[in-house]
This record gives C-alpha cells, structure tokens and sequence, in this order.
C-alpha cells in the first residue's frame, strides 16, 4: 500500500525515528507517551492518516518495525499488567449499590495509582478524558493493519508478560466460577437435568490449561483452549437467556449489575484465552485484539464516571419498567366502537369518584388539623380515591399518557415489530382518541356532579362548602391569568409520570421476588385461608400490586406537594384537570354562578390548558424513558409526525371517534 502523505507527518516521523535510534529502555514510556501525543495533536479528522502512516512505516522498514515491537515487548513485560486484563472496564464490589459509592468516592478522591503498572502508562498516554473517541474513530482495518506488524511475544515461555496472562486468566476464572453460582443467576438455569453448571466447568479446564508446562504439544494446547472457549460461550448464552426472560420473571439493579459483570468477565476471559494459544484464524485474533484495545481506552479515559454506571445497569430495569407500564397502557387503548362506549363510560364511573374525592378535600380543610395532619388527610384522601378508580375498574384521563406512551414507545422496538413506525402513528390515533374519550368522560361528569354535590351540601347543612373569598380562590386556582395554574399543571405531570414508574417497579419487584407463589405458601396464610382463597389472593396481589403502589404514591404526592413551596419559599403546587374542573364547579356555586363572562371564559380555558399541560408532561416523560430504556432515539425517527399529520388530514374523525367497522 502506498505511504499515505495527505496531511503532514513530520511530528510522527520524528517521533518514530527516535523509536528507531533509541538504545535506551527507559525511555520507551517517554517514547509511547509522545507518539500518542503526535496522533492525539492531529484531531479527529487526520488520525487515521496517522495510524495509516505509522502502518505504512512499519511495513516498508523492517529495522524500524524491529524497534517499535521491542519497545512494546519492553513495555508489557516491565510493567505489571495484571490489573489492566482484570479489572480495567470491568466493575468491582459484590453489588450495584456497593460500587456506586466506590465510583462516587474514587470521583472526589481518586485512588493512588500504581505507577508500575500499564494502567498508569495509559492513562499518563492516554490522559485527555475523551482520547477514546479519537481511538474509537479509527476504523478497525486501520489498527489492524498497525497491530499485524507488531510482533508481541506473548507464546515465549517464562516471560513476565505470559506470567501475567496466566495469572489473570486464572483470577477471571476463579470470579465467573463464583458469580455464576449466585442465586440470580443460578436458579435462573440450573435443573435437575442440567446439574453441571458451565460456570464450574470453565473453571476445571481453565485451570488444567494455565498449569501446563513447556512439554505440552501445540495441538493439546489448541484443543484446551477451544473447549474453554465452547465453556464461556456456554456462560454467555446463559447470561443471555436471564436477560431475555426477565419479563417474566423481573429483574433488579443488583441482578442487571452482576449479569453485565459476569458477561464482562467472560469477554475478558476469551480474549486472553486467544492470546496464550495460537490459532490460524489470524484476522478473528487482530480483530479481537483491537476491540480489547477500545475497550480499555474508553475504560481507562472513564473509569470515575458515574452516569456510565447507571445507565449501563439502570437501563435493563427501566426497559422492565416500561414493559409493565406498557402491558398495563395496552387497556387504555380502544378499537372497536363497543370498546370506545365502555371507556367512556368508565370514565364517567372515574369522573364520579372524582367528585366525591374533591368535596371531602374541601371538607377537609375546615377541619383544625395540625400542619402534617392536614396534609397528610389530603393525601390519604386522593389516595383513597385513586385506589376506588382501580378496584371499581374505572378511569381516569390523566393516568393514562404514562402508559399509553410505554406501548406506543414498545412498538418502535424493532426485536418485536416489523413496520414500526407505521405501528406507532396507528397506535398514536388510537391512544388520542381513548384520550379524547376518556377527558370527556371525566368531565361531563366531575363538573355537574360537583356542582350538584356543592348545591346538596349547602342545602343539608345550611352552609356552602365555599363562599365568598375562599370561592374565589377556587377559580382563581384555575385562572392562568391569576395564578401559575398551568406551572403547577407541569408539576402534577411529573407526579402523573413518577406514579407509573412506582407501578412498573413494584411489578417487576413483584415478579422478581415471586411474591405471588410467596404468599400462596405464606405459614400463617396456610392456616386460616384455604388454598383457593389463598390462590386468589396471590392472583391478586400478582395483577395489581404494583398499581396500588402507583395510586397510594400519585395520591400522597399531590397531598404533600404545597408543602414543598410552603418549606422552601417557592413556587409549588398541584393542578389536576379533574380536580381543578371540581373545585371550578364549587367556587361556581358559591359565588352563586355570579361570575363575568370574561372570567368564566378565562377559567374554562385554564382549566383545559391544565389537562394539556398534565397530558404533555406525563406522556413526553413517559415516552423518553420508555424509547431511551429500548436504546432508541426519537431523532431516528423523523418520519412519525408526518405520518400521524397526513393520517389526520386524510381521516380526521379517527381521532374523535371509531369507524363503524373496524378493518380487519
């Protein structure tokens, strides 16, 4: 291949002929550290010129690719690169929360280094945080073609550098061995017909291979390690199959930890592996090689860095999260006409309890309770009222964008649905018009309803729930003109949002820990209910656990959310569109409906814009965490609003109400 001579390679070249002159061993770390400087001072766009250049170099000039191989040699058998193969991009602690705080501790103070190991060398080399990006910007053919010419003597015996392999390799072992026989993992596979676990196998024949001495032939050599190598890929696939089937059984931050810990490791073991015996296959080796390159880099340039942590192990738990969230948002969605009807219908049933739910709030805060006690009752009260919405199966409109957004943001999966985009503008008419249903229902009934509740009161007991100025700041709540009305709207979405995520964990929790089978076998159970009580009420607990938990929160939250301004002196509060529409129809009646047309205009529109600003909130949230949860970004795809804007211009209706027919 012809020497490349587009940019300016002088820094290289001056660099690479002191390589070529040195005698002085060292000064190979001096050496390593300017040749990284002169491809990191080129920028993005030339250092693959230079690693090309470099390549070229060492192609065409035996006595300088002599040089540069003893200066590596040098430097992988003087310094201890134990650590580097162990531990490098590879997490330590027995648990998430463990290393967590070690990454959180290392980040204000870093640990001393060891300065005689290669980890130091590297991070002295590569010692600009994003360095890895540059590496990682190389093509792999590029780093291939400079690694064929380096010739590293990894298969001489005796030597330092092959120590520090064996050693390695045997640590890794000892640690797959040991993390695959964790309860996680290990109730996960392990049957009474398959008793021997790959994990312990792997270990067996790991040891046999780093213990054999000079007198070991080649062939014997090779066939060790491919049984070692068919072990780990065994351990992988069974990492693999937890992975796949935790949306039946859950998962948690400790088991998504110890699940990429131990893939890692696995990796880890099968590069070195490759190392210590020599295959024909050599492209797959430099393929290898250069991957554990990147890797290693990026670690090192990382290896404080917290978000990686967290997304890297919070990402599995979300995706589990949202699938709950989504199973549960595939009910908020209507097809058929009869569907549409008994939605709506639903959420009128939800609407009603809304109104009883707002009335005893007023009630409540004529009562003369300590501060946390009056808060405290606001809480229990919604509480009370969304948990009703789910026992008596009816619905309410703001709860439905959290999950809705979990299955619209499901269907862009492409591991689970072909066509994706067109699912989800399909999917996104359906949800509207469930969405439409659902506020209208809500409210053709919270507003009369409450109005009639407020005109029962007054006439029981001979005064109003609220009058005078206190209905006047029932309407001024709701008057975006008046008040942050539609801020605090804003801040009731994120609530709305937070809620189903407490109902997608608690789901997961509850399959993870296998609650339902826990309790059909509970003692204490056993002896006062019968076995198909006991089966129901596991059943039970199995279905909807997870949305008291969501519907307790989501009340308590907006209970105590005026606290939050009230201690810190700030702007906070609630608004909820059923809510508001009930205190709406409340501070109507007190006033005695003598209100301005302008006022009453105003209010209306507030009130609207609050239930516009709980939808965007939840629903925008919800379906972040649910794309970003999959890996997916919603710039890739560009072409879902077109799509639901042409499906409205062409058939607007759709997103009001059902077709007659439904096509099949």
């Amino acid at each position: 291949m012809p020497m490349v001579t587009t940019v300016d390679n002088t820094k290289i070249g001056i660099v690479l002929q002191e390589i070529q002159t040195n005698t002085d061993s060292n000064r190979h770390n001096e050496l390593f550290r300017n040749l990284v400087q002169s491809l990191r001072q080129r920028g993005l766009p030339g250092v693959t010129d230079g690693v090309n250049y470099i390549a070229d170099r060492l192609e065409n000039e035996s006595h300088l690719r002599e040089a540069f191989s003893k200066m590596l040699n040098t430097l992988l058998n003087q310094r201890d690169c134990h650590t580097l193969f162990t531990q490098s991009g590879i997490p330590t602690g027995s648990g998430f929360s463990a290393q967590f705080f070690r990454q959180l501790k290392h980040r204000i103070l870093p640990p001393l280094a060891d300065k005689r190991s290669l980890n130091y060398l590297l991070q002295k080399a590569f010692y600009k945080k994003n360095d890895y990006r540059w590496v990682q910007q190389v093509p792999d053919e590029v780093w291939m073609r400079l690694f064929n010419n380096i010739q590293i003597e990894v298969y001489a015996p005796n030597t330092p550098l092959r120590t520090y392999l064996n050693n390695a390799l045997t640590i890794l072992s000892y640690r797959v061995s040991s993390l695959g026989m964790e309860d996680d993992i290990n109730k996960r596979f392990l049957s009474d017909q398959n008793l021997q676990s790959p994990f312990l196998e792997q270990n067996n024949l790991t040891l046999q291979f780093t213990q054999l001495d000079n007198s070991a032939t080649e062939a014997y050599r090779i066939m060790l390690s491919d049984n070692i190598i068919n072990k780990l890929n065994e351990c992988e696939a069974v990492l693999k199959e937890i992975k796949a089937n935790s949306h039946r059984f859950g998962t948690s931050l400790e088991q998504t930890y110890l699940l990429g810990r131990t893939r890692q490791q696995v990796q880890r073991m099968r590069y070195i592996v490759y190392l210590l015996s020599s295959h024909d296959d050599h492209q797959e080796e430099l393929k290898t090689t250069v991957q554990f390159f990147k890797e290693i880099i990026e670690a090192e340039n990382r290896r404080h860095n917290i978000f990686d942590l967290l997304q890297q192990n919070i990402g599995m738990l979300a995706y589990q999260i949202a699938e709950h969230k989504g199973n549960t948002g595939e009910h908020y969605i209507t097809i058929t006409r009869r569907e549409y009807v008994t939605f709506f219908n639903t959420a009128m049933g939800g609407g009603a309890i809304i109104s009883v739910i707002a009335m005893f709030k007023t009630l409540l805060h004529h009562v003369p309770f300590a501060p946390f006690w009056e808060y405290f009752m606001y809480g229990l009260n919604y509480a009370i009222g969304f948990v009703l919405l789910q026992v008596t199966h009816t619905t309410l409109a703001t709860k439905q964008p959290a999950m809705t957004a979990s299955t619209l943001a499901s269907y862009l999966d492409e591991r689970k649905y072909k066509n994706p985009l067109e699912n989800v503008a399909q999917s996104f008419v359906l949800a509207w018009r469930s969405q439409t249903a659902s506020f209208v229902g809500n409210l053709i009934i919270v507003f009369p309803l409450s109005y009639l509740l407020a005109f029962g009161w007054h006439h029981l007991s001979g005064h109003k729930l609220v009058a005078g100025q206190a209905a006047w700041d029932y309407l001024n709540n709701q008057n975006p003109t008046k008040s942050l009305a539609w801020l605090y709207a804003c801040f009731t979405g994120v609530f709305l949002f937070l809620s189903g995520l407490v109902m997608g964990y608690v789901d997961n929790k509850v399959r993870f820990s296998n609650i339902a089978a826990r309790v059909r076998e509970q003692p204490l159970l056993t002896r006062v209910l019968s076995g198909p009580t006991r089966n129901k009420l596991a059943s039970y607990i199995d279905h909807n656990l997870g949305g008291w938990a969501g519907n307790i929160f989501l009340g308590f939250a907006l209970g105590f959310a005026p606290v939050i301004g009230k201690i810190f002196g700030i702007p906070f509060d609630i608004r909820h569109i059923t809510i508001s529409t009930a205190q709406f129809a409340m501070g109507l009646y007190g006033l005695d409906n003598q209100l301005p047309l302008r006022e009453l205009i105003t209010v209306i529109i507030g009130v609207l814009g609050i239930g516009f600003c709980n939808f965007m909130t939840s629903f925008g949230l919800a379906f972040w965490v649910a794309l970003r949860s999959r890996g997916l970004y919603l710039r890739h795809y560009t072409r879902l609003i077109p799509l639901v804007l042409r499906h409205f211009i062409m058939r607007p209706w759709d997103f009001f109400m059902p077709p007659k027919k439904t096509k099949s």
